[in-house]
């Protein structure tokens, strides 16, 4: 009969505990997980100008996306119902429902006497 164990990836004693909330980190690889053979070196000199450009790279790709997204989900449907307001909003009616809802100090409602 065969071993019904899951692979050694998923067994929890292979797991390190970070909090009591449970969360798993696997380990870093040991020497026993690396391939027989030379380690590359280490990159000893231009570390963080490697790293800025392709962070750098990654930040602009991104940032690109989701100004993309944010013009195509937000900025013209709101341009599209400005539009869509302002084809058919009359400035006088409106200035005549709000004098009538006596809204303006100024400009007395129709209902409203003008004796003083």
């Amino acid at each position: 009969m065969s071993d019904l164990r899951p692979p050694s990836s998923l067994c929890p004693e292979k797991r390190t505990s970070l909090s009591p909330l449970n969360f798993h980190v696997f380990p870093a690889p040991t020497m026993a997980d690396v391939p027989a053979g030379r380690l590359p070196k280490p990159q000893m000199r231009g570390l963080l100008i490697s790293h800025l450009k392709k962070h750098s790279a990654i930040a602009l790709v991104f940032a690109m996306g989701v100004t993309l997204a944010y013009k195509f989900a937000v900025a013209d449907p709101r341009k599209r119902n400005y539009e869509e307001f302002y084809k058919n909003y009359d400035v006088k009616r409106e200035f005549e429902a709000m004098k009538e809802a006596g809204v303006f100090h100024s400009a007395r409602p129709s209902w409203e006497s003008s004796d003083d």
